[in-house]
């Protein structure tokens, strides 16, 4: 009986041997696997990773990718930085990037434009960033256009720009040539060469109208030109009497043109249109021309050898003036921010002379330095009308842009709807004029 039970109790401690030996076996093979995961949810030598995110509101294939390109690029150079693009809606961009900042949803650098600069500042969502040029080598630099757009609204800089803008027509050459058609200089030869080429029964039209958001350019651009050369360039809204572009006689037959511009010229539906829509269908012909700003061109490219279209200057009103404006989108910092002194780096990088030439002629957009003159690729081709229109100031004066303007948010976001509702006949050409002078007569802060 002794016998069984000493091998009894010696097969138990065998069998407990063999399970701790398993165990200990086991815990090795999960602690090396613990420090495979570790090491390949971070790069080799990091440990402590951040995160920086970037909202971008300009949105198209051919930008997303060219930044996505330099994104990568950084981070290879940062491996203890990580950066996430958070891209909205082209539509709804602005609402979204609001809504963003201000539920502090993490984000750390955001796209700012001219256009949208005032709200972000108002609702004390982006930083001033002198502290941070004052160090900054590249930002004397940069030309007098770009700083422009950067401290339009009170001398400070708010964003970086990453390009700038300034509108232009495009033409489709293959659909003029088949009609023997000459370019349009006024924008009441547009409007008789955008009549005949269109022909609504094949869906071919002349012009590619916008009448959804940002459809306010185009008004301005007519309406100003009406003013003839009583336009004061550095409150473009306002004639040099003081009273608004829009109380003057001309005005409203700046508008009627307009309206006839959508009515006779361009697709129904492009009452509603915006940016993309306009490219695409002036890249897949349906419509014949298109004013639009720079980064149209990286867009038809892709689509159209240059050739098949072409560029000019902006159509003049009667009095043989044409007026434009130098518009800048760019990267800001979020005040709610917890990485701000990385998101300057991030920003910096972007804006190299190198880095920003690439994504330049990637997208589009003209430079935002000095020498852009020197530059073949900018005085030549599509780009060409830019150097023409800012060499001569007589026939195209450039204006400041609307971003400084307390008006010019109310202006932006309710001024669409507004001249839907006199294209489709609501409203009087009178009643129109009459609200959009009672909107800007107040003086500009």
């Amino acid at each position: 009986m002794d016998n069984k039970w000493r091998k009894l109790e010696l097969g138990w401690n065998k069998l407990l041997l063999l399970l701790v030996l398993v165990f200990i076996l086991l815990s090795g093979c999960a602690s090396h696997n613990e420090n495979i995961t570790r090491q390949e949810s971070s790069p080799p030598g990091v440990t402590d990773r951040i995160t920086i995110r970037i909202a971008q509101s300009l949105p198209n294939d051919v930008r997303t990718k060219s930044l996505k390109a330099l994104i990568q690029a950084f981070e290879r150079l940062h491996p203890n930085i990580k950066v996430e693009l958070v891209s909205t809606d082209y539509a709804t961009a602005d609402e979204t990037i609001m809504k963003l900042l201000g539920e502090e949803q993490g984000i750390d650098i955001v796209e700012v434009r001219t256009g949208n600069m005032q709200s972000f500042i108002s609702e004390g969502l982006i930083e001033n960033l002198q502290p941070y040029v004052a160090q900054w080598d590249k930002y004397s630099m940069l030309s007098e256009n770009a700083r422009t757009a950067a401290t339009n609204l009170d001398g400070t800089p708010y964003y970086i720009p990453s390009g700038l803008y300034q509108s232009q027509l495009y033409y489709r050459k293959d659909l003029f040539e088949a009609k023997a058609l000459q370019v349009p200089e006024t924008w009441e030869q547009l409007y008789y060469v955008g009549k005949q080429l269109t022909s609504a029964p094949r869906n071919q039209f002349g012009y590619a109208f916008r009448g959804g958001t940002g459809a306010t350019r185009m008004l301005n651009q007519i309406i100003q030109a009406y003013n003839s050369d009583d336009v004061n360039l550095g409150e473009p809204m306002y004639r040099h009497d003081g009273r608004s572009i829009f109380a003057y006689d001309g005005a409203l037959q700046a508008i009627e043109l307009y309206r006839n511009i959508y009515a006779d010229t361009s697709p129904p539906e492009s009452i509603n249109w915006g940016f993309n829509e306009q490219v695409e269908a002036f890249a897949n012909g349906m419509t014949a021309m298109l004013i639009q700003d720079s980064d149209a061109i990286a867009l038809i490219e892709e689509k159209l050898a240059y050739g098949i279209w072409a560029t000019a200057p902006l159509p003049a009103g009667p009095g043989g003036v044409s007026y434009y404006s130098v518009g800048g989108a760019g990267w800001g910092i979020s005040s709610k921010s917890g990485h701000k002194n990385e998101a300057w780096e991030l920003i910096t990088f972007l804006s190299s002379t190198d880095n920003h030439m690439k994504f330049a002629k990637d997208t589009g957009v003209i430079p935002i330095y000095n020498n852009v003159d020197d530059s073949e690729f900018f005085k030549t081709g599509a780009f060409a009308p830019y150097i023409l229109m800012n060499n001569n100031p007589v026939r195209y004066a450039g204006t400041r842009t609307l971003g400084g303007f307390a008006q010019n948010g109310d202006y932006t976001q309710n001024g669409p709807d507004m001249l839907r509702k006199y294209l489709r006949g609501d409203w009087t050409g009178e009643h129109l004029l009459e609200q959009l002078d009672e909107m800007w007569k107040r003086s500009p802060e």
